[in-house]
Formats: structure tokens, C-alpha cells, sequence
């Protein structure tokens, strides 16, 4: 090189790469995946409330169903209603008449509207207001207005024979339950298969009855002591070939009574039909009156197949205390308010009124009465009864007065004017086979799919 030259000094640096690009990249795949992470949990977080939502929904739905069935239970064992399901003594029947169909031998068939329509009722839940249908054959729409479909529940009821063949003494119970109400014709409780609800549950479950009177009486009159008839006329007959008996006690018969009483058994029967000393019956008898108030005396037992303080607390029963004797104006309301029902008298009644009304008005044949006394049952005026009269003590006066049906006394029977009782086997029937209360049978329920 020539000194004359510049000396021209070249550096050449090292090229080296960015020493952020690395961390950048490991932040975005870090960032990516915690991306990828939050979106799955997402997902889980909203199938979860999906999920939850369904079973809330669903939960409603089937709690509605399950009120449902208790709701349709203590209608059956209740009295008359109207239209909106309200107790109702001048309504046109009672709910388990209006439903339900029995036969002479206890089978139970579903009634139906006209046209054979399906009767069905229901009841919407809205804020805590109950509001409830329960249409008549005639009229067979469940009218439950709801402008709107608001929060609440809300369930139908209607029955079928289960298997197609009426039994006796059960029906099915079939309620959908819905957890909203819904509205207009689509509501849960229309006639709808289809109902535009949130939610809905079908519950099915068999209904099966404890009858108020298991098994009829012999005779026309019971007492499990004495009947004392001191010269007074007693016309009693049963002319029912299946029983026979006219007088049936656990002393001896009726011996003091008037020359010119008459007892009338079936045609050939022969003899007065009289079943007196009956030990067993006597040993049943009613040791202590002021027991009456439990009557939970063996006597009770026997007719009716449980303890009086069981038999009392069921709910085809209804109760009335009397502190002082009830009236015939108690027994009246009570036969009209609750027909086909057990009426319990805690205390006395006395049957203390003449009655305007046809032959009968105590009780009908297809609607007798089935009346249990546990203090002294007085018959004091000239009513005509039909039924079944169970008491603690019988006490006749009314010469005039008449029984068809049988007349149960868990101690003595007083009569000091003519009494006249009939044994009637339609009756006692009608009471054996269609009276008494509804529950669930064990182990029926049964959560189903539509």
C-alpha cells in the first residue's frame, strides 16, 4: 500500500437478532392458551347454567305435579263445590261426584262431559294465590284467566282406569305439572297436549279408597246391651236374604215390647229374626258412656274396622263438636254441604225438628246418610232418615218417626214411642261400596315421560 493513500479503516459490526422477538412470541402462545383455556371454562360455565336452569325449571315443574296429587286429594274427600272449586252448599255437586263414577259393586270409572269429552281441573299458582277450575260435564273448559304468563306454577289433574279395567275401591291419579302457568288456550291447565309453559312434569299415582263402612251390619237394629221398649210398638223388618236379621243384641230381645210389634224377615225365613245373648257382641259394648267421646270402644272397631280416634282423623271425615246437643239444623247443613261423606257428631244430637221436606230429606237412598254419634243420638220428631245411624246410646220418641237403612247403638237402645226401622240393602250398599276417603296407594308413583 502507498503511503500517498488514505488509510480507510472498515468495522464491520456482528449482526445479531432482536432479543425482544423471543419473549414476545412465548407472551402471545402463553396469552393464546389461557385464551383457549378462559373459552372452555366459558363453555362449562354456560352448559352449567344451562343445566341448572333445565333442573330448576324441571324441579318446579315436578313440585307443581306433587302439589297437585295432595291438591286432588283433599278435593275427593271433600264436600260440594262450584265451578272455582269452593266449598259450596248450594253448588251442583261435590268434586268427587262430578269426576268419578261407582258402580253397585264399587268398581270406580272416570266421568265424562258432554260428548264424551274428558273432564279435567286444575290450578294456577301466582304469587302465592291459589286460582282453580273444576268445570262441569256441561261446561267441561278449566277457565283459569291469565292476561299474561307470569312467574308461578301451575298443574292439571285428571283420572284414568289403570289397565283399562275398572277395580273396585281404585283409580289412577294423572297430574302434569308446569313450572308457569302459560296462557290463553295453551295454558297448563287447557286441554292442550301441547302447552306453551317453562317446564312440565307428568306424575301418575293410584288412588285407593278406605271405606267408612268395610262390612254391613246384620240387622236392622244393633244394640250391643239392652233394647228397652216398655209397651211401646216396634215395627222392624229386613227382608234382605243376605242378612235376615231384625234385631240383633248382646242381652236378651226386646221382650217388654208392645204386643203389636211386628218383625218382618225375607219371605220363608220363618221366626222373628232376632240374634239376642250375644256374647261377643255384649263383650263389645260401650263399658263407659263418657268414653263415647274417643268411641274407641271395641264396638267401634267392629263396625268399622279401625279405632274411633283413627277413623276420626281421616279426611273423608267431617267433624262437628257439639257442647251442647247438636240439632237437626247441624245435621241438615252438614248432609247438604257434604254429601257422601262420614259425619262425626262429638257429643249429642238430637234429631229435635220436623222436616217440610219429602220422605227421605234425612238422607236419600242414592245419597244416604252415614251419620257416628259418640254421645246419645235422640230421636224426638217425626223425621223420616235414610242411612246408616251409629251412636254411643239410642233414645226413641218420635212415634212418628222412621229409619231406613240400619240403626247401631254401642250400649242400650230406648225406645218410648213406636220406632220403625227397615233394613234397606240398596243403602247399606250404596255407603259399603262408595263411601270413605281417598289416599295414595303405597308405592304408586310413578314419574312418566309425554
Amino acid at each position: 500500500m502507498s503511503r500517498s493513500e488514505p488509510l480507510t479503516l472498515s468495522l464491520h459490526r456482528r449482526q445479531t437478532p432482536a432479543r425482544g422477538l423471543a419473549a414476545l412470541t412465548i407472551v402471545m402462545v402463553l396469552f393464546l392458551i389461557m385464551a383457549m383455556v378462559a373459552a372452555y371454562t366459558n363453555r362449562n360455565l354456560v352448559f352449567e347454567q344451562r343445566t341448572s336452569a333445565n333442573s330448576y325449571r324441571a324441579e318446579r315443574a315436578l313440585a307443581a305435579a306433587d302439589a297437585g296429587i295432595d291438591w286432588a286429594l283433599s278435593m275427593l274427600n271433600s264436600g260440594r263445590i262450584d265451578t272455582r272449586c269452593s266449598l259450596d252448599a248450594d253448588g251442583g255437586s261435590s268434586y268427587r261426584a262430578r269426576y268419578l263414577t261407582t258402580d253397585t259393586e264399587g268398581r270406580i270409572s272416570v266421568a265424562t262431559g258432554t260428548g264424551g269429552v274428558t273432564l279435567y281441573s286444575g290450578c294456577t299458582n301466582v304469587d302465592g294465590a291459589l286460582s282453580c277450575g273444576c268445570p262441569t260435564a256441561d261446561s267441561p273448559t278449566v277457565s283459569v284467566s291469565n292476561s299474561a304468563d307470569p312467574p308461578g306454577n301451575a298443574f292439571r289433574v285428571s283420572y284414568f282406569v289403570p289397565g283399562g279395567a275398572a277395580r273396585a275401591g281404585a283409580i289412577a291419579l294423572n297430574v302434569q305439572g308446569c313450572g308457569t302457568p302459560g296462557v290463553s288456550d295453551a295454558n297448563c291447565v287447557s286441554a292442550s297436549t301441547d302447552p306453551q309453559v317453562d317446564g312440565r312434569a307428568r306424575v301418575v299415582v293410584t288412588l285407593g279408597m278406605v271405606r267408612a263402612l268395610p262390612t254391613p251390619p246384620v240387622a236392622a237394629l244393633t244394640a250391643a246391651n239392652m233394647i228397652s221398649a216398655a209397651g211401646v210398638e216396634l215395627q222392624i223388618g229386613n227382608q234382605d236374604n243376605l242378612t235376615g236379621a231384625t234385631v240383633h243384641t248382646g242381652a236378651a230381645g226386646p221382650t217388654d215390647a208392645a204386643s203389636t210389634s211386628r218383625y218382618v224377615v225375607p219371605a220363608g225365613g220363618g221366626g222373628n229374626g232376632w240374634l239376642v245373648n250375644d256374647g261377643a257382641l255384649f263383650q263389645k259394648r260401650l263399658q263407659n258412656l263418657a268414653d263415647g267421646a274417643t268411641a274407641s270402644d271395641g264396638m267401634f272397631t267392629a263396625t268399622f274396622g279401625m279405632d274411633g280416634p283413627n277413623y276420626r282423623r281421616q279426611q273423608g271425615v267431617v267433624r262437628k263438636t257439639c257442647t251442647a246437643a247438636c240439632g237437626i239444623g247441624d245435621l241438615d247443613y252438614m248432609l247438604k254441604l257434604f254429601p257422601g261423606r262420614t259425619l262425626w257428631f262429638d257429643g249429642d244430637l238430637s234429631i229435635d225438628g220436623s222436616t217440610t221436606a219429602a220422605a227421605g230429606s234425612i238422607g236419600t237412598v242414592a245419597q244416604p246418610a252415614l251419620v257416628i254419634v259418640t254421645g246419645t243420638l235422640g230421636v224426638q220428631r217425626d223425621n223420616p232418615m235414610v242411612g246408616l245411624f251409629y251412636a254411643s246410646a239410642v233414645n226413641w220418641s218420635a212415634a212418628g218417626a222412621s229409619l231406613r237403612g240400619a240403626l247401631i247403638s254401642a250400649s242400650d237402645f230406648t225406645a218410648t214411642s213406636r220406632a220403625t226401622i227397615s233394613y234397606d240393602a240398596d243403602v247399606i250398599n250404596a255407603i259399603v261400596t262408595s263411601y270413605g276417603t281417598f289416599v295414595r296407594a303405597p308405592g304408586s308413583w310413578n314419574r312418566t315421560t309425554f
